[in-house]
């Protein structure tokens, strides 16, 4: 058996419009008496929340669904806290799937759906994008160019031995770049083999 409908006033608006435990909002009384109970077509926006337009003393003001709701079922939003959509369907305002959380607790609360759709559209972006070993450097190792074959490089493969014996001998790495007119994380690089990695 479902749960049956209820329906309360809301805030600000007492009489004129009324929002229910399922989500939905009426109008309870209008200008137009045609429209009084019609219940309000509630379509997601480009952000997925619903918002709707209630009107009083000529003044109109935009308001979120799921805020609404959770104001006349739970009470007031307490300060520092925020609605979330429990199954992360913003247009889904049951007052069962909204609750108040922190920023915090609700980043927590998103993180697993965030990392599932960056995940496919990293799939979607380049599906067939050859990784680890089946990446092409991997299979042909020939064809990658290094030290001094690289157009960009300041160094030659013999100066870059010569750098890591100095470096050997205690040689400092700002004395080193000055010494060949490079930087010092250039320097860096050599020295914990994170650069000319092939040169022993």
């Amino acid at each position: 058996m479902s749960e049956k409908e209820e329906w309360r006033d809301i805030a600000g608006y007492e009489g004129l419009y009324q929002v229910s435990n399922s989500g939905n909002v009426k109008v309870v009384k209008s200008f137009h008496s045609t429209k009084n109970g019609k219940l309000f077509q509630l379509k997601p926006g480009a952000n997925g929340y619903v918002r709707i337009s209630l009107w009083k003393n000529g003044i109109r003001k935009m308001l979120c669904v799921h805020h609404i709701v959770c104001e006349a079922f739970i009470g007031s939003r307490p300060k520092g806290k925020v609605v979330n959509h429990i199954d992360f369907n913003r247009a889904n305002n049951r007052i069962d799937n909204l609750e108040y959380l922190t920023t915090k607790e609700n980043i927590h609360h998103s993180l697993p759906r965030m990392k599932e759709a960056l995940k496919k559209w990293h799939d979607a972006y380049n599906p067939t994008r050859p990784r680890g070993d089946e990446h092409w450097s991997h299979k042909k190792p020939q064809f990658i160019v290094k030290g001094e074959k690289q157009g960009s490089a300041k160094l030659t493969d013999k100066k870059v031995s010569n750098i890591k014996k100095q470096l050997k001998q205690g040689a400092r790495n700002i004395d080193l770049a000055r010494q060949y007119n490079v930087n010092v994380t250039t320097i860096e690089r050599i020295k914990y083999g994170k650069g000319w990695k092939h040169i022993s």
